[in-house]
Protein backbone atom coordinates (compact mmCIF):
# COMPACT_ATOMS: atom_id res chain seq x y z
CA UNK A 1 0.00 0.00 0.00
CA UNK A 2 1.35 3.57 -0.84
CA UNK A 3 0.09 6.03 1.26
CA UNK A 4 0.06 10.04 -0.38
CA UNK A 5 0.87 12.35 1.63
CA UNK A 6 0.06 16.27 0.60
CA UNK A 7 2.15 19.03 0.32
CA UNK A 8 1.26 22.58 0.67
CA UNK A 9 1.42 23.18 -3.01
CA UNK A 10 -1.39 24.75 -4.19
CA UNK A 11 -1.77 28.46 -4.18
CA UNK A 12 -5.69 29.81 -2.73
CA UNK A 13 -7.85 31.27 -5.00
CA UNK A 14 -10.17 33.85 -4.52
CA UNK A 15 -13.26 34.68 -7.33
CA UNK A 16 -14.88 37.94 -6.76
CA UNK A 17 -19.10 38.61 -7.98
CA UNK A 18 -20.19 41.94 -7.98
CA UNK A 19 -23.06 42.78 -5.94
CA UNK A 20 -23.87 46.32 -7.03
CA UNK A 21 -21.08 49.04 -9.49
CA UNK A 22 -21.32 51.71 -6.99
CA UNK A 23 -22.37 52.08 -3.07
CA UNK A 24 -24.33 55.75 -2.22
CA UNK A 25 -22.59 57.85 0.57
CA UNK A 26 -25.42 57.44 2.59
CA UNK A 27 -25.96 53.04 2.36
CA UNK A 28 -26.64 51.58 5.78
CA UNK A 29 -24.09 49.46 7.36
CA UNK A 30 -23.76 46.29 6.29
CA UNK A 31 -24.71 47.23 2.50
CA UNK A 32 -23.61 44.10 0.37
CA UNK A 33 -20.87 45.17 -2.78
CA UNK A 34 -19.64 42.16 -3.45
CA UNK A 35 -19.80 38.21 -2.79
CA UNK A 36 -16.39 36.55 -2.37
CA UNK A 37 -15.77 32.68 -2.52
CA UNK A 38 -12.14 31.26 -1.49
CA UNK A 39 -10.94 28.11 -2.19
CA UNK A 40 -7.54 25.89 -1.65
CA UNK A 41 -7.46 22.59 -3.63
CA UNK A 42 -4.69 20.90 -1.42
CA UNK A 43 -6.01 18.51 1.69
CA UNK A 44 -6.33 19.19 5.71
CA UNK A 45 -5.00 22.49 6.80
CA UNK A 46 -3.07 23.19 3.43
CA UNK A 47 -6.49 23.55 1.71
CA UNK A 48 -7.94 25.15 4.96
CA UNK A 49 -8.40 29.16 4.40
CA UNK A 50 -8.42 32.21 6.23
CA UNK A 51 -9.43 35.88 4.37
CA UNK A 52 -9.50 39.17 5.90
CA UNK A 53 -9.40 43.04 4.22
CA UNK A 54 -7.77 46.06 5.87
CA UNK A 55 -9.42 47.26 8.98
CA UNK A 56 -8.82 50.27 8.29
CA UNK A 57 -11.06 50.53 5.40
CA UNK A 58 -15.41 50.95 6.49
CA UNK A 59 -15.78 47.63 4.92
CA UNK A 60 -16.14 43.71 6.34
CA UNK A 61 -16.06 40.27 5.58
CA UNK A 62 -18.80 37.99 7.06
CA UNK A 63 -18.38 34.65 6.51
CA UNK A 64 -21.48 33.20 4.86
CA UNK A 65 -20.29 29.45 4.79
CA UNK A 66 -16.81 27.66 4.86
CA UNK A 67 -15.60 29.05 1.62
CA UNK A 68 -17.96 32.01 1.36
CA UNK A 69 -17.88 35.86 2.55
CA UNK A 70 -19.46 38.85 1.87
CA UNK A 71 -17.92 42.40 1.26
CA UNK A 72 -20.16 45.40 3.17
CA UNK A 73 -20.03 48.29 4.81
CA UNK A 74 -18.83 49.26 7.70
CA UNK A 75 -18.61 52.64 8.55
CA UNK A 76 -19.05 56.27 7.10
CA UNK A 77 -18.66 56.73 3.76
CA UNK A 78 -18.13 60.16 2.26
CA UNK A 79 -17.26 60.70 -1.44
CA UNK A 80 -16.44 64.05 -1.32
CA UNK A 81 -13.25 62.55 0.75
CA UNK A 82 -12.94 58.96 -1.09
CA UNK A 83 -14.70 58.62 -4.52
CA UNK A 84 -13.45 54.97 -4.89
CA UNK A 85 -12.17 52.36 -2.76
CA UNK A 86 -9.34 49.72 -3.49
CA UNK A 87 -10.22 47.05 -1.23
CA UNK A 88 -7.41 44.31 -1.04
CA UNK A 89 -8.61 40.75 -0.34
CA UNK A 90 -6.01 38.53 1.33
CA UNK A 91 -6.09 34.50 1.28
CA UNK A 92 -3.86 32.73 2.92
CA UNK A 93 -4.07 28.92 3.83
CA UNK A 94 -2.82 27.00 7.09
CA UNK A 95 0.34 25.49 5.42
CA UNK A 96 3.92 26.08 6.85
CA UNK A 97 4.89 28.50 5.56
CA UNK A 98 1.33 29.51 4.09
CA UNK A 99 0.75 29.97 0.46
CA UNK A 100 -1.14 33.36 0.06
CA UNK A 101 -3.09 34.75 -2.78
CA UNK A 102 -4.63 38.65 -2.78
CA UNK A 103 -7.04 40.52 -5.25
CA UNK A 104 -8.91 43.99 -5.34
CA UNK A 105 -11.94 44.66 -5.53
CA UNK A 106 -13.02 48.21 -6.19
CA UNK A 107 -16.12 50.00 -4.63
CA UNK A 108 -16.97 53.26 -6.15
CA UNK A 109 -19.17 55.40 -3.77
CA UNK A 110 -21.96 57.49 -5.66
CA UNK A 111 -22.59 60.82 -4.47
CA UNK A 112 -25.93 61.91 -2.32
CA UNK A 113 -27.13 65.76 -2.01
CA UNK A 114 -25.43 65.97 1.35
CA UNK A 115 -23.70 69.20 1.30
CA UNK A 116 -25.48 72.67 1.30
CA UNK A 117 -23.58 75.34 -1.22
CA UNK A 118 -21.54 77.90 0.73
CA UNK A 119 -20.57 81.37 -0.53
CA UNK A 120 -16.65 82.32 -0.30
CA UNK A 121 -17.62 84.75 2.12
CA UNK A 122 -19.76 85.46 4.79
CA UNK A 123 -21.32 88.60 3.73
CA UNK A 124 -21.14 90.84 0.85
CA UNK A 125 -21.56 94.45 0.84
CA UNK A 126 -21.66 96.82 -2.45
CA UNK A 127 -22.49 100.20 -3.42
CA UNK A 128 -24.09 100.88 -6.59
CA UNK A 129 -24.02 104.11 -8.19
CA UNK A 130 -26.84 105.70 -9.59
CA UNK A 131 -27.66 105.71 -13.32
CA UNK A 132 -26.23 102.34 -14.44
CA UNK A 133 -26.91 101.38 -17.58
CA UNK A 134 -29.34 98.28 -17.59
CA UNK A 135 -27.63 95.43 -17.39
CA UNK A 136 -24.47 96.21 -16.62
CA UNK A 137 -22.13 94.10 -14.17
CA UNK A 138 -22.44 95.78 -10.87
CA UNK A 139 -21.03 93.05 -8.48
CA UNK A 140 -19.92 89.65 -8.32
CA UNK A 141 -20.65 87.13 -5.69
CA UNK A 142 -19.33 83.15 -5.72
CA UNK A 143 -20.48 79.77 -4.23
CA UNK A 144 -19.65 76.14 -4.32
CA UNK A 145 -20.80 72.87 -3.16
CA UNK A 146 -18.56 69.75 -3.11
CA UNK A 147 -21.44 67.81 -3.67
CA UNK A 148 -21.01 65.88 -7.33
CA UNK A 149 -22.33 66.83 -11.18
CA UNK A 150 -25.32 67.75 -10.68
CA UNK A 151 -25.59 67.72 -6.77
CA UNK A 152 -22.98 70.41 -6.71
CA UNK A 153 -24.52 72.64 -8.89
CA UNK A 154 -25.19 76.41 -7.70
CA UNK A 155 -27.82 78.60 -8.71
CA UNK A 156 -28.86 81.98 -7.99
CA UNK A 157 -31.59 84.21 -7.84
CA UNK A 158 -32.41 87.86 -6.43
CA UNK A 159 -35.07 88.15 -4.12
CA UNK A 160 -37.32 91.46 -3.35
CA UNK A 161 -38.40 92.06 -0.43
CA UNK A 162 -41.66 94.86 0.37
CA UNK A 163 -41.94 96.83 3.27
CA UNK A 164 -44.91 98.92 3.54
CA UNK A 165 -45.87 98.30 -0.58
CA UNK A 166 -42.18 99.37 -1.59
CA UNK A 167 -39.46 97.27 -2.44
CA UNK A 168 -36.99 97.86 -0.29
CA UNK A 169 -34.16 95.58 0.06
CA UNK A 170 -32.81 92.75 -2.51
CA UNK A 171 -31.11 89.53 -1.56
CA UNK A 172 -29.58 87.30 -3.12
CA UNK A 173 -30.80 83.86 -2.53
CA UNK A 174 -28.42 80.46 -3.38
CA UNK A 175 -30.52 77.11 -4.06
CA UNK A 176 -29.51 74.07 -4.91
Amino acid sequence: IVELLDTNDNVPTIDVTVVTGAVHEDAPVGTVTSMISVADIDSGEYGEVQCQVPEHLPFKLVKTSRANYKLGTNGVLNREIVRIYNITISVWDRGSPPLSTNKTVFVSIADINDNIPRFTQSSYSAYVAENNTPGASIFTVTASDTDFNQNGEVSYCILEIHMQGLPHLRMLLLTQ
